[in-house]
């Protein structure tokens, strides 16, 4: 952490860490970042948030899909907000042209 400007992890890999370890993250961290915030109030990413909240650290939340079915909050505010009838007004969606590929050869499948 000390070496770095920037650090990139997935909550899988903060999660798999023990606590001594998030600890040093957040204490570490200026500012933490969470993408696909919409999973927050899950147990063990809740547990890095509030970590950092400690520490106080600026946390910003990132997510396409705010409201979940459980009508559980993600918390904070919304700062921006994109939505999805402005994206398709101004022509983000396009036609896919969908051709379906089945390869049997494992080593030419990808391509």
């Amino acid at each position: 952490m000390e070496s770095c400007n920037i650090a990139v992890a997935t909550m899988a890999v903060i999660s798999s860490c023990n606590s001594e370890i998030q600890k040093t993250v957040a204490i570490n961290s200026s500012h933490i970042f969470f993408d696909e915030a919409h999973h927050i109030v899950a147990q063990t990413w809740n547990y890095f948030r509030e970590l950092a909240r400690d520490y106080k650290k600026p946390i910003l939340q990132f997510t396409a899909t705010p409201f979940r079915r459980d009508g559980k909050h993600i918390g904070g505010k919304s700062i921006f907000t994109y939505p999805l009838r402005k994206a398709q007004e101004e022509g983000y969606f396009k036609p896919i042209n969908f051709i379906s590929i089945w390869e049997f050869n494992l080593e030419i499948a990808d391509r």
